[in-house]
């Protein structure tokens, strides 16, 4: 009988996970194609993520847009959620994009988000950034100036 009890309390921790690691893809408000992930159930936030939560995959291989809008809410299977973070290495080696529209949901830029975007000369950070991890921006060479927000707390 604990044996049972057991495998069911571990079989509702590991399904409890999977709820929690769960990505997909839906396209944006300019028809293209976004990848998230939802933070922790129950309080409707989510992520930007790199493909299919692969940092490596996703600039090479799946994206090739010039401009990026990232939308401030996003409907998934009939529940609302807010776009929170943009997850490290979400948007590195995107060759193609110059240019950023980040919505005032956001609240944290990850580590190495926009590395390597050697086109991106042009992203607005809103006053509601309070953290901005390192690298976040390196090797944007076109990238000239940059205006960090006084509300970030943590800066690249």
């Amino acid at each position: 009988m604990k044996q049972k009890i057991f495998i069911s309390l571990i079989l509702v921790v590991i399904g409890s996970f999977s709820v929690h690691a769960q990505f997909f893809e839906l396209k944006g408000p300019d028809n293209q194609k976004l990848y998230y992930h939802i933070n922790v159930k129950g309080y409707k936030t989510l992520s930007v993520v790199p493909y299919k939560g692969k940092r490596w995959d996703y600039g090479r291989k799946n994206y090739q847009y010039t401009s990026i809008t990232i939308p401030e809410t996003i409907s998934y299977k009939g529940e609302q959620y807010t776009v929170t973070t943009i997850a490290p290495g979400a948007f590195e080696h995107c060759d193609h994009l110059e240019s950023v529209i980040i919505p005032k949901s956001v609240k944290e830029i990850g580590f190495a988000a926009f590395a390597s975007c050697g086109k991106l000369s042009d992203i607005k950070i809103p006053e509601q950034v309070k953290s901005i991890e390192a690298i976040t921006f390196r090797s944007c060479i076109k990238l000239k100036t940059i205006k960090i927000p006084s509300s970030v707390q943590k800066e690249i």
